[in-house]
């Protein structure tokens, strides 16, 4: 950073930390309209507009803690009036959508638990009003604005904004908000996710913050000039009207909030939980050695025909209270599916508040307090206009790599913060079948919708300590389910044949990744089902494990044809999962990742599989009666104990002890034949060696002989390199085609992805122990790098004793 340096933590509750470097960004323009738009710390706002600033920071503690809930509280009956108005049904069975409160200034004080991209980002959102529309057309009481522009912050068009400035005795005193999915807004697809958009112009509309309610009058012009653009204009009013009914009644709350307690009260409690939120994260992040995480994933086949790999980076570099983050290395913009800088940040600061911000009620501000971007524009995660973004395939890959980076950084911590660690878990794959029905008109006359649920019905990754959670939903998705079938199928786009958990669906570890769900449905007969694919090739595996876990199942969608299903359903014969199906219909198709069917043939099925979560550590240090149960309750297969865990059971269930010891050793064995012997390696120094940071690495500790620094197997004690390098450098090595280690499991790359692509294995080539794995091409290095500041580590070991 140049100039004067941030101030951290707040100690008033008043951010002075820019979050970027403006002299090295360049001068943009960051509007929101040229460039995504940036903030700076001191914002241009219209003087004739009076902001409340006045806070009493000498609160009492019962008061604080009382208005601190009630906040809370009141932030959580926003989105249950939404609920209850809207007529979209993600919104009303799924929770999606999101609430906030913020202060006059647009700091985030509080966030619902629902999904955490949509209000992440909300102070941009009235950051971008205070100093855009200030004056004209003017902000006031009464005044309720929209937006849903990427470039000023959402991570898609349908995902829309509306929120409203709390004025107390003329003076701006708060802003509360919301953001859900309101549906189709018009572009080259139907149903809100435009697959084959090439820029913006072919997505949906976008719109920069317009104010649809002027001094408690909704302006009609406005409002019908907005949901006309879309396929569906009487469901999109239906859900505008929800977040106005949603703003206006929290203006209510918090005004009486201000009346009752007093506004200086109340705005001290509000800086208060932001200066607390502040404190306690940096004290947490105090107890992390500094130095630097990387991950590297892949993206295949959301570009059409286009079968090459494009990457996407993140680095998170920790200096004291400090976290920098860059998207270095990602691929540049291009076709559907990119994101913005809204959404890079709001990532970061998402997985920073549940890695080290987990108890502070979604105070947002806090934790962006402690948060340096160095954003790479023109990339496919920090997208300059005119790209494309409503498809959504890099949002879902940016928050999977800020959590699985932020995990990284939080192994290298004490135990307590090191248990927070999870492998990547449901939606790290961007995948949902959106259904919609038409009439003869091609109008649309039922929502899109998931018509399972089941895309928010992933397995959460596996811990450092336990397994994950079968069909928990995505750590970003927090409140989130995935709702009942019957009154989505009433909607009468389809008819579920099932949904159920998906067998084998996580990925192999010490510790399982969780389940995720399989579904399929048919298209009712009362008009034209459609069905829009968005996902990415689930062949470049984006559900990564940790510490050598493998990585999870990363999901299919495939079709039945020829009225295969109505067939056997006419014979009395219900498929149940996809076994029978497949036996009834003789096959199933895999669909391409912009596979549109307009319509679905009657008597055909869609078919999904969803992505588990990935799996911490080695399988074969599972304990085998861990297995047997997830056997006997019907989580793994007897095939995949054997295949992954090693693990043989009798007729009855029960872990056969001797053959199982025995297929374990011959695993290893052939791990280690199969790999070859590490080329750099660093001999391991003379003398004892002394664990400095158990796990530091996953699977790897950083050690120390004498006065050097190194990285040592943790299950065996085996020195593989010197600290200055990457742990994999000393590792040995298996590659193999990923559908050659698990057809099911990881599907052939060449059907509609890049052929060249592999799955790594790292092994300790003393104990055979998995350290890491990852998918990659041949060419590359790790995807998984770490380095930490061994002068700093040192020093703070001197100064400890």
């Amino acid at each position: 950073m140049t100039g004067t340096a941030p101030r951290y933590a707040t100690e008033d509750g008043v951010l002075r930390n820019p979050q970027v470097d403006f002299e090295a960004l360049g001068e943009g323009p960051w509007d929101g309209i040229h460039r995504s738009y940036i903030p700076r710390p001191e914002l241009s706002i219209d003087p004739g507009l009076a902001l409340h600033t006045e806070a009493d920071l000498q609160v009492d503690p019962i008061t604080y803690q009382v208005l601190r809930s009630r906040l809370w509280h009141q932030n959580l009956e926003h989105g249950d009036i939404i609920q209850r108005v809207t007529g979209s049904p993600p919104v009303i069975y799924s929770k999606d959508f999101a609430t906030a409160v913020l202060t006059e200034d647009g700091e985030v004080v509080t966030v619902s638990p629902t999904i955490q991209f949509f209000s992440t980002l909300a102070d941009l959102v009235v950051k971008w009003t205070l100093e855009h529309r200030g004056t004209n057309p003017g902000i006031g009481p009464g005044d309720v604005f929209l937006q849903n522009s990427p470039f000023v912050a959402a991570g898609q068009q349908p995902d829309t904004a509306v929120f409203a400035p709390v004025f107390h005795d003329g003076k701006l005193f708060a802003w509360v908000y919301n953001a859900l999915h309101m549906g189709d807004l018009g572009g080259v697809d139907p149903g809100g996710w435009a697959v084959h958009a090439r820029d913006k112009f072919e997505d949906g509309a976008a719109t920069a913050p317009v104010k649809i309610v002027d001094g408690g009058r909704i302006r009609e012009d406005v409002l019908a000039l907005w949901v006309n653009q879309g396929r569906d204009p009487g469901t999109l009013r239906l859900n505008v009207n929800s977040g106005i009914a949603g703003c206006r009644a929290m203006v209510e709350r918090v005004t009486g909030l201000a009346g009752e307690y007093g506004p200086a009260v109340v705005k001290g409690v509000m800086r208060r939980m932001i200066a607390g939120c502040s404190r306690v994260v940096g004290e947490r992040l105090l107890r992390i050695p500094d130095g630097t995480w990387s991950q590297r994933l892949y993206v295949s086949g959301a570009l059409g025909e286009d079968h090459r790999l494009h990457q996407e980076v993140l680095t998170i570099t920790k200096r004291g209270e400090r976290i920098v983050c860059s998207n270095a290395g990602t691929s540049p913009q291009g076709g559907p599916g990119n994101s913005t800088y809204s959404v890079l940040r709001s990532a970061v600061v998402a997985a920073l508040a549940s890695a080290v911000g987990w108890d502070q009620q979604g105070c947002m501000a806090g934790i962006a307090d402690h948060v340096v971007m160095e954003p790479v524009f023109g990339t496919r995660s920090c997208a300059n206009p005119p790209a494309a973004t409503s498809a959504l395939h890099s949002v879902f890959v940016t928050m999977n790599l800020a959590g699985l980076t932020t995990g990284a950084m939080l192994m290298s911590g004490p135990p307590d913060l090191r248990e927070r660690a999870t492998a990547s878990g449901g939606l790290s794959v961007a995948m949902a079948d959106i259904g919609f029905g038409f009439d003869e008109n091609m109008s649309l006359v039922a929502p899109p919708v998931s018509l399972h649920g089941g895309l928010l019905g992933g397995g959460i990754g596996a811990f450092p300590h336990r397994d994950g959670m079968d069909n928990a939903g995505s750590w970003f998705m927090l409140g989130t389910s995935a709702g009942n079938i019957e009154p989505i199928e009433q909607d009468g786009v389809g008819l579920v044949l099932y949904r159920r958990e998906l067998r084998d669906g996580g990925g192999p570890g010490r510790w399982r990744g969780g389940n995720g769900t399989e579904a399929a449905w048919i298209p009712h007969h009362a008009f034209m089902s459609n069905a829009q694919m968005v996902f990415v090739e689930p062949s470049a595996n984006l559900a990564a494990g940790l510490a050598g876990g493998y990585y999870a199942l990363a999901g299919n969608f495939m079709r039945s044809t020829g009225g295969a299903v109505a067939r056997a359903m006419a014979d009395g014969r219900v498929p149940g999962d996809r076994e029978q199906l497949e036996q009834a219909t003789g096959g199933l198709e895999r669909l391409h990742p912009q596979a549109v069917l307009m319509p679905v043939p009657p008597g055909d099925a869609v078919v999904v599989e969803h992505n588990g979560g990935g799996g911490f550590g080695d399988p074969l240090d599972r304990e085998p009666e861990r297995v047997a149960a997830d056997v006997a309750h019907g989580r793994v297969s007897v095939g995949a104990a054997r295949k992954y865990w090693g693990v043989v059971l009798d007729t009855q269930g029960a872990v056969d002890a001797s053959p199982t010891a025995a297929l374990r050793q011959e695993i290893r064995r052939e791990r280690l034949e199969s790999a070859v012997a590490p080329q750099q390696g660093t001999p391991r120094p003379e003398g004892s060696l002394e664990v400095v940071l158990p796990g530091a690495g996953g699977s790897v500790d950083l050690a120390r002989v004498s006065d050097a620094f190194g990285w040592a197997c943790s299950g065996c004690g085996h020195w593989l390199a010197d600290a200055g390098t990457p742990f994999q450098s000393g590792a040995a090595v298996a590659e193999q085609a990923p559908h050659e280690v698990d057809s099911r499991l990881y599907p052939d790359p060449a059907e509609f992805g890049d052929p060249s692509l592999l799955l790594r294995r790292y092994h300790c080539p003393s104990c055979a122990a998995l350290l890491s794995q990852q998918f990659c091409r041949r060419e590359d290095g790790p995807g998984s790098t770490l380095h930490l500041e061994l002068a700093t580590l040192q020093a703070e070991r001197t100064v400890g004793g």
